[in-house]
């Protein structure tokens, strides 16, 4: 009677087993593959990154790791994601604990004031970084702690058991079920990931990034998210993981810029340092350095970056500055020679006059400029600014010649031709060159 009972609790095991493995493959299917290039990088080689980065949109746009490695030899990641809290950070932090641990993390302060677990304004970019976590018991407890309210109940069935909510999506098909994006950014987002390529896309928005209040001013009240840094620091000092918090600049009302010094106020609490980008002086410029009000673009997330990495290079001595073995320091050689094509190709692509001159600025890049005499352009700050960052050489055109405003030649420093545009003037108004 045993032998029976034994195959058949075998056959049923082995049937539940294949049948799970399944239905967990066709909810891989049906689930879009656009966030996965996110990730790809990390899983892959989780023990190359010293150092990971974690925060909001202010991070992922703002924080550049081929370029931190590149000028310092630092590895590291970028684990932000659009409206992650803090909340969010711990978990996905302790989710991975479980696979490596980076010598340190940086957080940025962003989301110390609000007192949510997670944003539903961002709620896509939320699921998508949730899914791409390991499931395992960690992940069963953070989707649990995050999503515990009546209302998340359905968010919470999603994301326990992705099958029941896409099981529907046969009719929404497309190729990105099948194909993972390819980024070359190791996490981060420079510019955007979803809007690369579309003409007339802005880059640069001129704003005011204020001067740092007293680190004493402080907004003390407590919040959801300022539990949870605690909480992550705590989990980092248990698991002997330093920790950096940090704000990069952008324009901000004094009630955030006290949220912020409330950040770094608890990390004093526990001895962790920070570093304030609203501190340092006459490194940002509100007039070319950001892509909207809130967030870096390129030029201003280079120099972030090299903030960042003159600090953690001068802070840190225990982080690596330099690969390990010839095979690891040939992934990051090759990869980052496959990200500096990729900025190759973005930089055709704009229309948008500051863009395209604020991608120009670019160390890798050296111009050939010339700009005819009266042209609007000599009367433009903003246009001039990101000129004058530009390794370039200017020639002025005769006032009365047939030459437009400004023609411009991009080539790679002692290589070959990237682009040539010509832009004209057609009013007085922001971004009203039109390129030929």
């Amino acid at each position: 009677m045993k032998k029976p009972f034994m195959k058949k609790l075998l056959r049923f095991t082995s049937a539940f087993l294949i049948t799970l493995f399944l239905l967990s493959m066709i909810a891989w299917t049906l689930s879009p593959k656009s966030w996965y290039h996110k990730m790809n990088d990390f899983y892959d080689y989780p023990e190359d990154y010293d150092v990971w980065f974690l925060g909001s949109s202010h991070v992922i746009m703002g924080t550049l790791p081929e370029e931190l490695y590149n000028e310092y030899g630092i590895r590291s990641y970028n684990l932000a994601a659009y409206g992650q809290t803090f909340a969010i950070d711990y978990w996905v932090t302790k989710n991975l604990f479980e696979i490596t641990k980076p010598k340190l993390i940086v957080l940025d302060a962003a989301q110390t004031g609000y007192d949510g677990k997670y944003q539903t304004s961002n709620i896509s970019s939320i699921k998508l970084m949730m899914s791409s976590l390991p499931f395992g018991k960690e992940k069963i407890k953070a989707i649990n702690d995050l999503f515990d309210s009546e209302s998340d109940k359905d968010l919470k069935t999603e994301l326990l058991f992705p099958f029941a909510s896409d099981h529907y999506n046969w009719e929404y098909l497309t190729k990105s079920n099948f194909h993972s994006n390819v980024s070359y950014e190791l996490g981060s987002d420079q510019n955007v990931f979803d809007q690369r390529g579309k003409s007339n896309y802005l880059l640069v928005t001129p704003t005011i990034i204020p001067e740092a209040i007293d680190v004493e001013d402080a907004d003390m009240t407590e919040t959801v998210n300022s539990n949870y840094l605690r909480k992550i620091i705590e989990l980092c000092s248990d698991n002997n993981v330093e920790v950096l918090i940090v704000k990069c600049p952008l324009n901000a009302a004094k009630d955030k810029l006290q949220k912020y010094n409330q950040a770094f106020a608890i990390g004093k609490e526990y001895g962790v340092p920070y570093l304030n980008g609203f501190e340092l002086e006459n490194v940002f410029d509100g007039d070319t350095d950001m892509w909207d009000s809130s967030h870096l673009n390129s030029l201003g997330a280079r120099k972030w970056t090299h903030e960042l990495g003159k600090y953690i290079s001068e802070n840190y001595t225990q982080i690596e500055t330099s690969t390990t073995s010839p095979t690891m320091k040939k992934r990051w050689d090759d990869r980052y020679e496959n990200y500096l094509k990729f900025l190759d190709s973005e930089l055709p692509l704009q229309t948008f006059f500051y863009s395209y001159l604020m991608l120009c600025t670019n160390q890798r890049y050296e111009l050939d400029i010339v700009i005819r005499d009266g042209s609007h352009v000599l009367n433009d700050k903003v246009a001039m600014k990101l000129i004058n960052s530009c390794s370039a050489n200017i020639a002025r055109a005769d006032k009365n010649s047939k030459k437009p405003d400004i023609s411009i030649t991009v080539r790679i420093k002692n290589g070959d031709i990237i682009d040539q545009a010509v832009y004209s003037f057609s009013s007085k108004t922001v971004n009203s060159y039109t390129r030929n």
